[in-house]
């Protein structure tokens, strides 16, 4: 048996190992992959701050500094506030859904939509799929708050993670890199580098534009009148994350909100969200990211929609910057393989 087919026969057996201890060391996989991605993204800074002379723990501590300064700016001045806005959309949620079943008693009770709608039992059907969404809203609750003394200690073992794997980073990669033949290591290098600038652009541009579409869509529903506007902008702005979907999610609970508020001009509502769109269509997205991603958008919606299948929200968000990637190796792939021979 060749050493090669050593290597595969070892790599099978060890899969259902391998799968069965992420399944059963779940949260500790998730601690380690979330000080993978703080580091990560804080790599390029501490990067910039030792080719200067600055030694990595002091680069390290630096941005750690930032980091905590903009926390403790956010959990002073904007968190009670947004807490408040958040608290308050709960607790109106019952007035709404009475007065959702008062305009529905109103003006569709004994009518013919009402007949119909019972007769295919789609009342009992919203009824029970409500009062799912109630129970597992309850029950995920207390699981997290039984889990908020470990959420703690993991957000304290998250930056000294982080500290380690930004301190061997550069050990890390070159041990990675004598996993590939040599006469393959140039090649993985050039494509490595080029995935993770297209990978890392892509991820800090549209947290970037989030950021920008929240903080449009809160000052402008403030100005329309909403309550809450902060919350709801905040929301739009994560629900602006997934591409093509995100702001026809993201807009349904802020139209319904404000249209339950009763005093607010919903056309205002409307007009807000179709310039914000605009803007971040022409404007925003193509100064912040440009052509980065490169995909037809018929590809992004096909994908987006696997990796809502797959994995949620999460997947919805991460599909197409992992597409983004693949295609960089792809495109390689077919420039040294198929390229070369036709030439």
């Amino acid at each position: 048996m060749s050493r090669k087919t050593k290597w595969i026969a070892a790599a099978i057996l060890a899969a259902p190992a391998a799968l069965y201890l992420l399944w059963r060391f779940a949260a500790v996989f998730w601690l380690v992959f979330a000080a993978a991605v703080v580091s990560y993204l804080l790599s390029p800074a501490v990067a910039a701050l030792t080719r200067r002379g600055v030694p990595v723990a002091a680069a390290c501590a630096v941005c750690y500094g930032i980091i905590a300064v903009s926390l403790t700016f956010a959990a002073v001045v904007l968190l009670p506030r947004l807490y408040a806005e958040c608290r308050s959309v709960l607790s109106s949620l019952p007035v709404y859904y009475r007065y959702l079943l008062s305009l529905w008693e109103r003006y569709l009770d004994g009518t013919a939509v009402f007949r119909w709608f019972a007769f295919f039992g789609f009342d009992e059907k919203l009824s029970a799929l409500f009062l799912g969404w109630g129970e597992r809203f309850a029950s995920r609750t207390v699981e997290f708050l039984a889990f908020l003394p470990t959420l703690a200690f993991y957000a304290l073992l998250t930056p000294v993670l982080s500290y380690y794997f930004l301190r061997d980073r550069e050990r890390a990669a070159e041990a990675a890199l004598r996993v590939f033949p040599p006469r393959a290591r140039s090649a993985v290098l050039t494509v490595g580098r080029e995935a993770n600038d297209v990978f890392f652009a892509f991820v800090r541009g549209n947290l970037l534009i989030a950021a920008i579409v929240a903080a449009m869509t809160g000052v402008g529903l403030f100005l329309c009148g909403v309550e809450s506007a902060a919350a709801l902008g905040v929301l739009y702005g994560l629900m602006d994350l997934i591409p093509y979907f995100g702001p026809v999610l993201g807009a349904v609970p802020v139209v319904l909100l404000s249209l339950l508020q009763g005093n607010v001009n919903i056309f205002l509502v409307l007009a807000l969200i179709f310039l914000i769109q605009q803007a971040e269509s022409t404007l925003i997205t193509p100064k912040i990211l440009g052509d980065r991603v490169g995909l037809h958008p018929v590809s992004v919606i096909v994908l987006v929609l696997i990796g809502g299948s797959v994995g949620g929200l999460a997947g919805m968000v991460l599909m197409i910057p992992l597409a983004a990637v693949a295609k960089v190796v792809l495109k390689y792939c077919y420039e040294k393989l198929v390229a070369t021979d036709i030439d």
